[in-house]
């Protein structure tokens, strides 16, 4: 577990759950300061790390392709998101 010894940010989703994805939340405030920290912390990861990081935290379906940056989510209708 190559993670075990180093402080994990969670992800944007788990963070801030009252920003949505495409919001502009995320481009100014305190979502911007988030996702630019969040970033810097990525960076350091290794390769094994962030592999493990991304195990652990997969992304929901509403952020799905964020991983990979690409938007491969779907139109989800209410009640449609299980």
């Amino acid at each position: 577990m190559a993670l075990q010894d180093k402080k994990i940010m969670p992800p944007p989703w788990l963070a801030h759950r009252e920003i949505e994805r495409y919001s502009i939340g995320w481009r100014m405030g305190y979502g911007e300061d988030y996702i630019d920290r969040f970033g810097d912390w990525l960076d350091t990861l290794s390769p094994e790390e962030r592999t493990e990081y991304r195990t652990l935290f997969p992304e929901p379906v509403t952020w799905k392709g964020w991983w990979d940056d690409e938007d491969s989510s779907e139109v989800l209708e209410h009640g449609d998101f299980w």
